[in-house]
């Protein structure tokens, strides 16, 4: 059994989909959608233990999702993060003003994304837990003077963001592969049958 479940609204399949394995290898389960508007009909009838919402979706933008989420009761206890590659500090910001947990770059640092993760599905309650989500997010935000350790650790998102890729690519290659090897051994069995004993 998963030990979370995430809702991932997000208009790129590609950055959907690499969000969804990074949640998986944290064993948290996760449904995507398109817009905000396909998403508040699903939360009214699924549970959810995270958001991750993208800025720019087709309909309502981010921000707009984020407070109509924020003042439902339903959904305001919910942790949102923003899911994008806005990186000024007045988009964080603003961010955090209307209700978000933290913004999380698109091009994700996984060790980043799984602490993170580990802080807000605890099962065991942390007197510190405020301070160190508010850590956490912080280490992985967007410096306004990149150190060579931040450099560094968006290069290691890029990494696995690229691993993640490299995988689904591995895959497809692989039933592309099994794909043609059974589409010739058809085209072998039809022209067996077609020629004249």
């Amino acid at each position: 059994m998963a030990r979370g479940h995430a809702l991932i609204i997000e208009d790129s399949s590609t950055a959907r989909t690499i969000l969804a394995r990074l949640l998986d290898r944290a064993d948290i389960s996760s449904k995507g959608v398109v817009c905000a508007e396909e998403a508040f009909p699903i939360l009214q009838s699924e549970d959810f233990d995270l958001i991750f919402l993208d800025h720019i979706l087709p309909g309502m933008n981010g921000f707009q999702a984020l407070e109509k989420l924020k003042q439902q009761p339903e959904t305001r206890d919910i942790p949102v993060f923003m899911y994008t590659s806005q990186n000024a500090e007045k988009y964080i910001q603003e961010a955090r003003e209307l209700g978000a947990a933290g913004v999380i770059r698109k091009q994700v640092d996984r060790e980043q994304l799984l602490r993170t993760l580990d802080i807000i599905l605890t099962d065991t309650p942390d007197p510190d837990h405020s301070e160190a989500l508010r850590i956490a997010i912080e280490e992985g935000g967007y410096p306004t003077v990149e150190s060579a350790e931040q450099q560094t650790r968006k290069l290691t998102g890029r990494l696995s963001t690229l691993e993640v890729a490299y995988e689904e690519l591995e895959q497809e290659l692989k039933e592309l592969r099994s794909t043609l090897i059974e589409s010739e051994l058809e085209d072998t069995r039809q022209k067996k049958k077609r020629r004249p004993e």
